[in-house]
């Protein structure tokens, strides 16, 4: 890293791009959560009510999932919040980003999770390169 002022510029940016990213759910917006991953982009989650063993997505998956996931959250005003952001630059181009997700339905708390996010500059744009979550259980 060149500078703290550089290093607490991403900070900004990330920070910036992943509420923006997550409003995605709020907003039924499919391409925006799509724009912000990476063509590889790839997640492993941890959702011990579905399974005993990690879940393994790739960009093509997890879109579908959000499909799904996004009809049958139409008209229930569904909203992803995120907070506790640890952001860690690597580089001009790479970062890495820790915080927890609170999910609701109707304005009634339904699950949350911690994350963490690979997260890659593309074309000037930060993007999720890699997604680690850990649902409650």
């Amino acid at each position: 890293m060149k500078s703290t002022q550089q290093f607490d510029t991403i900070k900004q940016e990330i920070e910036a791009f992943l509420h923006e990213y997550y409003r995605g759910f709020a907003l039924d917006d499919l391409a925006r959560m799509e724009a912000g991953m990476t063509e590889d982009f790839t997640a492993i989650f941890i959702i011990p009510s579905q399974s005993s063993e990690p879940l393994a997505f790739d960009k093509k998956a997890i879109m579908d999932g959000y499909a799904q996931a996004f009809s049958l959250y139409r008209g229930r005003a569904p909203t992803m919040r995120i907070s506790n952001i640890v952001v860690i630059p690597r580089s001009e181009y790479e970062a890495l980003a820790s915080y927890t997700m609170d999910f609701s339905l109707e304005g009634r708390w339904r699950n949350d999770a911690l994350a963490i996010a690979d997260l890659r500059r593309e074309s000037g744009q930060w993007k999720i390169s890699r997604l680690y979550e850990t649902k409650r259980r």
